[in-house]
């Protein structure tokens, strides 16, 4: 058995919540394994509030000095990241702060080894006295409980110094804070005290060039010497006692006295919920339809960005309906495609201009999000200050908005028909397969595989449609009178993700075995208003 110093570390609430001191608490990083800078600045802490008449300055000072001169090897118990959220109020408005934390077994402990460190009698009676009041490491949820043990036979550290021990495959790098050992402190207060004076008396050399005087008579006088000396820590326990607002106010990248030690670490995991399926409300409407108002309405061939700025829009004004936003609370796209699609149509028959857009959710829209959000869109950001105006004709279901006749008011993607063709392009999600000779790969209809023809078939048959009988490549979109290409359509969303293959967009002309029912969007940009098929009424 050996006397180097061990400790154990539970949480005893499975919560480990600690921000290194060179990241800001809304990056998400999360200190791990808890660094020596965090340990003995706790034992200052503890010494301070609840030993003071127990532990004297002088042992406590032995304790930090002894503790410096090593860092810990450690023996982790598995983490994985998670984070809640929270909105802390201001005087004016509210600020949208993440929590993130780490998830540990509370009943098994994270063991620190110190190598080589044998405590004094001085020092071990003082680290015994403040372990046990240790309530918690890092900020006030990370509670824990700290005590002395011997070297567990079993210990294999995970974590730790790099080089100091075997490394298990799949580690990853960290780096710890650490105060320098007294005899760096004093090594590095010289070189430091040195420059800064240096620096101060070239500083007033230059002020006496400016007045006119020989710099040469230019001095530092006794205070600001003084102040220079105060301003670096000569202990171990005036380095860690520096406060950290101060520091960093005064421009400290770090603490003045400390040090950086390359760390090894298993990996953290992140938490991630399985992914989720909009849910569905039996029995409610699907769409809600807009009537577009504006001086300057906006083309169909711009119908990605205006799809897309009014899903902003209705997202902005929700949190909490994945219907609405088509993520989960990670930010996940939801699977499933029962959220909300948003479409563009341009109905008039003398112009290309947008006329209607349209939301469709499968899923249904709860009475919340038709009250809350889809009642309360009334405007969309227009390029040039053309703002446009949005009027809600209504909510319902395909059914009820579905017809050839755009003069009466109806939709026509919400129509019915066998045969359809496309509003706006199509953007395959894979890519075209090749034989080694260059050749493209063909399937049974001589199709290339992974090519756009191949992958609307796919798609189609994913989403439940029936078979299509018949499949053309239309060279363009006919409307008002012209022929507008597909390659005048914007299909790559600025900001946005999603499976894409190489092509700008291509249309189709389909035709399935048996009439179905709009909407019919698929492919990449589809909850955006690309992909979309219009019917073609065929008359007998």
């Amino acid at each position: 058995m050996t006397d180097e110093l061990t400790i154990a570390l539970r949480y005893t609430s499975g919560h480990a919540h600690a921000t290194p001191w060179d990241r800001q608490v809304n990056e998400g990083v999360v200190e791990w394994p808890p660094s020596p800078w965090r340990l003995l600045r706790t034992l200052i802490s503890v010494r301070h509030f609840k030993a003071r008449d127990e532990v004297s300055e002088e042992a406590l000072a032995m304790l930090l000095k002894e503790l410096s001169e090593v860092a810990p090897l450690w023996q982790l118990p598995e983490a994985v990241q998670a984070h809640t959220r929270h909105y802390m109020p201001n005087e004016t408005s509210t600020t949208k702060v993440f929590d993130t934390f780490l998830v540990v077994d509370r009943d098994t402990p994270a063991i620190a080894h110190f190598p080589g460190l044998v405590l004094s009698s001085v020092a071990g009676e003082a680290l015994n006295v403040l372990l046990p009041r240790v309530a918690y490491l890092g900020r006030a949820e990370s509670w824990v409980s700290i005590e002395r043990v011997a070297l567990p036979e079993t210990f294999a550290p995970n974590a730790g110094p790099a080089g100091m021990f075997e490394v298990p495959p799949g580690s990853e790098s960290t780096r710890q804070l650490m105060p320098l050992t007294p005899e760096e402190l004093a090594i590095w207060r010289e070189g430091y005290r040195e420059a800064m004076l240096q620096r101060q008396l070239d500083a007033e050399r230059q002020t006496a060039i400016k007045r006119g005087k020989d710099p040469d008579t230019a001095r530092l006088s006794k205070k600001k010497r003084q102040n220079i000396e105060d301003a670096l820590p000569s202990s171990v326990v005036a380095v860690l006692g520096a406060e950290t607002d101060r520091l960093q106010k005064a421009g400290w990248s770090q603490p003045p006295g400390s040090r950086w030690v390359d760390y090894v670490r298993p990996p953290v995991k992140s938490w991630l919920p399985p992914k989720v399926e909009a849910p569905k409300v039996v029995g409610a409407p699907t769409v809600a339809r807009y009537a577009v108002a504006s001086q300057v309405p906006p083309r169909l061939t711009t119908a990605l960005y205006q799809c897309e700025k009014l899903h902003k829009t209705l997202a902005s004004r929700t949190d909490d309906n994945v219907t609405l936003t088509g993520v989960d609370a990670l930010g996940r796209p939801l699977k499933g495609h029962q959220h909300a699609f948003v479409f563009a149509e341009a109905n008039d028959p003398v112009t290309d201009r947008i006329t209607h857009l349209n939301v469709w959710a499968p899923a249904g829209f709860s009475e919340q999000a038709q009250r809350r959000v889809l009642d309360g869109v009334q405007r969309l950001w227009g390029k040039d200050g053309h703002d446009l105006q949005l009027i809600l004709l209504g909510v319902g279901t395909p059914e009820d908005f579905g017809g050839f006749n755009a003069r009466a008011g109806q939709a026509p993607i919400y129509g019915e028909s066998k045969v359809w063709r496309s509003l706006t392009p199509f953007v395959g999600t894979r890519h075209p397969k090749k034989r080694k000779n260059g050749e493209a790969k063909r399937d049974a209809r001589g199709l290339t595989i992974g090519g756009d023809a191949h992958d609307l078939l796919r798609l189609l048959k994913l989403q439940g449609f029936p078979e299509v009988e018949r499949i053309e490549a239309l060279d363009a979109l006919p409307i008002a009178g012209r022929q507008v290409r597909w390659l005048e359509f914007a299909t790559r969303r600025p900001r946005g993700g999603g499976k894409r293959g190489p092509n700008h967009g291509t249309g189709f002309a389909i035709e399935f075995a048996e009439p179905v029912r709009g909407p019919i969007a698929v492919g990449y940009g589809a909850h955006y208003g690309l992909g979309l098929f219009s019917p073609v009424e065929v008359s007998g």
